[in-house]
């Protein structure tokens, strides 16, 4: 609960899996993401969802009109180069940063 505001460092992440996996009775944790979806339903799995609410989060502070385009384009522009880094989660302060780094993350550079 309110993941979004804060973002879901890859740390956070895997503290959810646990927790999750702990709640549906596995002990290997090799089998979890299957566990859960056996479970419960897959977009349940925190290892796909947080990253995609914390994506959602940014796109829809991107086309609410909360920000001006151009200004997010520059600032985007600005913070991409520190997402190559591997502390790029330092840098994780808002729900654009942390969109940056789920997707640097999964191979968008």
């Amino acid at each position: 609960y309110g993941h979004q505001a804060a973002g879901s460092s890859p740390t956070v992440v895997r503290r959810s899996m646990i927790m999750a996996c702990d709640m549906v009775g596995v002990q290997g944790r090799g089998l979890c993401h299957t566990s859960i979806a056996q479970v419960v339903m897959q977009d349940e799995d925190p290892a796909l969802k947080l990253p995609a609410d914390d994506i959602l989060a940014w796109m829809q502070v991107y086309c609410s009109g909360c920000i001006s385009k151009d200004r997010a384009r520059t600032a985007w522009a600005r913070l991409l180069p520190n997402m190559a880094l591997p502390n790029r989660w330092s840098y994780d302060n808002g729900p654009m940063t942390t969109a940056m780094a789920h997707l640097h993350d999964n191979g968008w550079q």
